[in-house]
């Protein structure tokens, strides 16, 4: 039996609280936040103090990046694996005992619990003991684990945030531009749908279309035009439509 805890009680500590709970080889001991709020979600396992965590064999930091500098100075002395959940920082050394990251690799939010069984989970730990341990919690949460290390991970986690936030982004920009023009946004969504299944199918650069790729000048301008007043949207059109054609090999 493994016993686990958690800091955090944002949108990765939900899900992995929620498949914690349906694992009966792993036990929670508790979850910690800085909102009180929270507590209504992790039902009795929340926690005040983080000093009554301190007796799970692994304590995973499900938090902001930029917050865990802190928390491994705050838990240099505690005795089991100490683990992050970031993909963009390193593994951690600490002196006397051992560390390591466990990355689940997905969209986490706090509105909708994400199963982990088909979430590749990504690990790396200190010593050798340590990655036993992890990649055994890790095997009874998903299907999908893989050790990689910290700059692997870091060039994961670009590919992540150009393919999904940077994607996301241009959805939302798409969908604005269509309420602003009385489009449905929904009369898009044959084609997406085709589109990302191609590409896990297919070499995405050898299904790329459009006026950009085929050197379509007239439709270009004019959607220059259209966008003329738009300034934001323009820059980005004009920001892919230059990557696609260099990519490509093909001149503006």
């Amino acid at each position: 039996m493994i016993t686990l805890s958690i800091i955090g009680s944002g949108a990765l500590a939900r899900s992995l609280f929620s498949a914690v709970r349906q694992e009966e080889s792993i036990s929670c001991s508790g979850v910690c936040g800085r909102n009180p709020e929270d507590a209504i979600f992790f039902e009795g396992f929340w926690k005040t103090d983080y000093q009554e965590l301190l007796e799970a064999d692994i304590l995973l930091l499900a938090l902001p990046d930029k917050a865990l500098s802190a928390h491994f100075d705050l838990l240099e002395q505690y005795g089991g694996l100490l683990a992050h959940c970031s993909g963009a920082t390193s593994l951690s050394n600490r002196e006397h005992y051992p560390s390591a990251v466990f990355y689940p690799l997905n969209s986490f939010s706090k509105e909708k619990v994400t199963p982990l069984r088909d979430t590749p989970i990504f690990i790396e730990a200190s010593t050798v003991e340590g990655l036993k341990q992890l990649e055994k919690l890790a095997l009874a949460l998903s299907n999908r684990v893989h050790k990689i290390d910290s700059a692997q991970r870091l060039a994961l986690h670009l590919a992540a945030v150009i393919s999904q936030n940077f994607s996301n982004h241009l959805f939302a920009q798409t969908q604005q531009w269509c309420t602003q023009n009385q489009i449905d946004f929904s009369w898009l969504r044959p084609m997406l749908y085709a589109k990302f299944y191609e590409v896990f199918e297919l070499n995405a650069s050898t299904i790329q279309s459009g006026p950009a790729i085929r050197g379509d000048q007239k439709t270009l301008n004019q959607h220059r035009e259209l966008l003329r007043r738009h300034v934001p949207l323009l820059e980005v059109y004009d920001a892919l439509t230059r990557s696609i054609q260099e990519f490509h090999e093909k001149k503006l």
